[in-house]
């Protein structure tokens, strides 16, 4: 297999994202460009050079509509992986994934026919008074998911990771007894408890498990195109606090040393130009 470069990568995340753009767009669906995809709109109207992900975010009331909606108009070299329909996707969002590529990531669980993708986040609501008792319950249940996973650790040979597997397997049955569907449900239970709650005004991925991504339920009420390589692409009016939240002075490049994109390995499987 070809292994792809990370202009390579660029590339085929640019294509499907002009793909989810225009199912979005078509069907009256606002989308939400995020994170280092949104900073990468503002900063470098395009990908940070290093960045090798595109997130995006859409307001649960749209979420399962525009994965609906996708399912029929998708470009068909393109795959869902959510967990509600494809058992192979076990995390809390849902990816778009390029079925002419395959990824190898270092530091998560691998999922055989996963390829590129672009990722998927559904907006909850929660209110700052509750916000921290949430975050604690959601904590604990993504350590039950973890450990309720039969996959083994990324770089088995490792003699510590076979150690952790050990102690996995013998816990299990005490604090994970469910299957792993199970605590994904929970998980998106908790994240839509107060989505109905007038009081909620915190707006943004609950279950962000990397960085605090809550905010003032404003910033997610209207959008703004942005330029981002070839296309334009939604990203939040008020992008200066969702961005200030996250990164802090975002107009300032990190130091050489932390520009570094995430541990993952790609390779072509399929037709480059199918």
């Amino acid at each position: 297999m070809e292994k792809l470069d990370l202009k390579d990568i660029q590339n085929v995340l640019l294509e499907i994202m002009k793909d989810v753009d225009r199912v979005c767009r078509a069907n009256n669906i606002v989308y939400f460009a995020s994170g280092g995809t949104c900073l990468g709109a503002v900063r470098h109207k395009g990908f940070i050079p290093w960045d090798d992900d595109i997130d995006v975010k859409i307001k649960r009331e749209d979420y399962f509509r525009f994965l609906e909606i996708y399912e029929k108009e998708k470009n068909p070299m393109y795959k869902i992986f959510d967990f509600h329909t494809n058992e192979n996707a076990k995390v809390t969002f849902a990816k778009i994934s390029d079925t002419r590529t395959r990824i190898n990531y270092q530091q998560t669980l691998n999922t055989d026919d996963l390829g590129i993708s672009v990722d998927i986040f559904p907006i909850d609501y929660v209110s700052s008074a509750n916000y921290k008792k949430a975050n604690a319950q959601k904590d604990l249940l993504f350590k039950k998911l973890h450990l309720s996973q039969q996959q083994p650790s990324a770089n088995y040979n490792n003699k510590l990771n076979k150690i952790f597997d050990g102690v996995k397997k013998i816990a299990r049955p005490f604090f994970a007894p469910k299957e792993p569907i199970y605590y994904l449900y929970k998980l998106e239970e908790l994240a839509t408890k107060e989505n109905n709650n007038p009081n909620a005004d915190l707006a943004g991925n609950l279950l962000s498990q990397d960085i605090c991504d809550m905010h003032d339920k404003h910033v997610f009420d209207s959008y703004i195109d942005l330029d981002f390589e070839d296309m334009k692409i939604m990203c939040p009016v008020d992008y200066d606090t969702h961005l200030t939240n996250n990164y802090g002075d975002y107009m300032t490049l990190p130091k050489e040393e932390d520009r570094v994109a995430h541990p993952a390995d790609a390779y072509w499987v399929g037709e480059k130009n199918a």
